[in-house]
């Protein structure tokens, strides 16, 4: 699957298909050639709730993307740079640009923090 298709699925299962944040989310991710931080498009001009909210958005969208990792066309997988190392990199870029002044046990509280938290674990051993 192309992860333009499976990023449209993550959208539509959020209700989040069909406005400005994702189209504009799906244009960074090809232009940019980034699979793992596509809501980066957007997300500086947000509301502390806002910010909270497509944090927890972004951590699920990793988690997707990780589960959904041996379905991705081969294509899409060397264009994207699709890799275990870059799973790392990209929940370590969305903790530090995401959420830079909130501690380790506020992040926690988030269910889909809580689930990269376990991929990480499972990846780094």
């Amino acid at each position: 699957m192309r992860i333009d298709n499976l990023f449209k699925r993550f959208l539509k299962d959020r209700m989040l298909f069909g406005g400005e944040i994702s189209k504009s989310s799906l244009f960074f991710m090809d232009e940019y050639k980034d699979a793992f931080m596509p809501f980066n498009s957007f997300r500086w001009d947000l509301t502390s709730e806002g910010h909270s909210f497509w944090f927890e958005q972004a951590a699920e969208w990793i988690m997707y993307l990780y589960i959904n990792r041996d379905n991705i066309d081969k294509e899409d997988v060397k264009k994207y740079s699709i890799s275990i190392e870059n799973f790392i990199d990209g929940i370590s870029d969305l903790v530090d640009n995401y959420a830079p002044d909130v501690t380790e046990k506020e992040l926690m509280k988030i269910d889909a923090y809580s689930a990269l938290k376990g991929i990480l674990a499972t990846v780094s051993s």
